[in-house]
């Protein structure tokens, strides 16, 4: 910025530059029950899905999915899996997967496969994993250790293969089709909850490029905030430049704490009266709305207002498409609401737009008749 100038040439070629996608946190179930880093409960997890006799219905899904990612040709046909399996040296592995040797047909001719599966999620990798490894008095080719964690890390051991947890769920994703016809409800949502879960704890793997590309272009960022804080007020002026064109209605300004500013309101004790709310600058719109409203006075009026035989079908068919939105627990009832979008065109002079709106024959014709409608119910009650 120089001057005081925001040089949007510059601002256009930082967008154009393409802006990096952002991960954000999303609850889960974990989050709720309060463990949602703990590596025992995704341990547990984890057992729970690649042991294909248990009711999830996922098979041998996340088993096979494993094996894939390690490039093994093992095979269960019964596969057995160990949470917290203790070695000879009281040492625990999280999970073992191995052959039910006492389940499967021909187990005296089968070489007993074993997985040993170290699950990291945080903490630091100082396990002994050679005790892990040669608990199991087999050949090298019948035994494979695995090192989960959430971002690529040195296993320390030459035996354990080092996988990510996105990279199982994205196997297991990518493999779903067979199964997900059949597959239950109650198990798509909790294998969804456990892959957002991951991603959540991964974020911390792109927080490093979130900070350089802040650091990078923080003064492009500061610019588009300072144009939008610009075109906020700008519009609020406009908003009440027309309100002061609109003197015969006599608003008045409410403030309201859970909206940006607040809304522009007859001042007036009528059941029927006109306001004026703008919804500024949100992502990527502005826009104001023009409203007739029906007051909690006139609320026992409202199907005869909807249907008054006095509109022209121009202004019954406003009424009709504005009639969906019920407020009566706030006391009132959008009778019109016509919405004006802001845009380049119009901004420069909102307030001639606002005021033309108000101003025309369908729409100011709704409001008079329903005045005179209520005027003259009114009138017969008293006598």
């Amino acid at each position: 910025m120089s001057n005081g100038t925001i040089n949007t040439q510059a601002l256009q070629a930082f967008l154009d530059r393409g802006i990096i996608e952002v991960k954000e946190w999303q609850t889960t179930i974990f989050d709720i029950a309060g463990f949602p880093h703990y590596e025992n409960v995704l341990s547990n997890v984890y057992a729970y899905f690649m042991n294909p006799f248990n009711q999830h219905g996922l098979g041998d899904l996340f088993l096979t999915s494993l094996l894939k990612l390690l490039e093994s040709d093992y095979h269960f046909d019964v596969p057995l899996v160990t949470r917290e399996f203790t070695t000879a040296k009281n040492n625990r592995i999280d999970i073992v997967v191995e052959e039910d040797m006492g389940a499967s047909e021909g187990s005296k001719e089968k070489s007993p496969y074993y997985l040993i599966i170290e699950n990291k999620v945080f903490h630091h990798v100082n396990n002994d994993f050679d005790d892990y490894y040669n608990h199991f008095e087999v050949d090298d080719s019948c035994k494979k250790g695995v090192l989960l964690s959430l971002h690529k890390t040195e296993s320390k051991h030459d035996k354990f293969i080092n996988i990510t947890h996105q990279q199982w769920l994205a196997e297991v994703w990518s493999n779903i089709g067979s199964v997900l016809p059949n597959l239950p409800d109650e198990t798509l949502h909790h294998l969804k909850q456990l892959s957002k879960n991951i991603t959540n704890f991964s974020m911390a793997e792109n927080i490093g490029e979130y900070f350089s590309f802040y650091h990078k272009n923080v003064e492009s960022i500061k610019n588009i905030e300072t144009i939008k804080k610009e075109l906020t007020t700008y519009i609020w002026k406009e908003v009440g430049r027309g309100v002061e064109q609109l003197d015969e209605f006599n608003f008045k300004f409410i403030h309201r704490n859970n909206w940006a500013h607040g809304y522009y309101k007859e001042d007036t004790k009528e059941e029927v009266f006109i306001t004026i709310v703008p919804k500024i600058m949100d992502d990527t719109h502005a826009w104001v709305e023009v409203i007739i409203e029906i007051g909690k006075n006139g609320l026992d009026k409202l199907n005869e207002l909807q249907h008054l035989a006095e509109y022209t079908d121009k202004e019954r068919k406003l009424v009709n498409t504005a009639t969906n939105g019920q407020h009566f627990d706030y006391g009132f009832q959008h009778l019109v609401r016509q919405t004006l979008v802001v845009d380049e065109k119009n901004i420069k002079d909102l307030s001639s737009v606002i005021v033309n709106q108000i101003k025309k024959e369908d729409f100011i014709g709704i409001y008079k008749k329903v005045k005179q409608y209520i005027t003259k119910i009114n009138t017969e009650k008293d006598e």
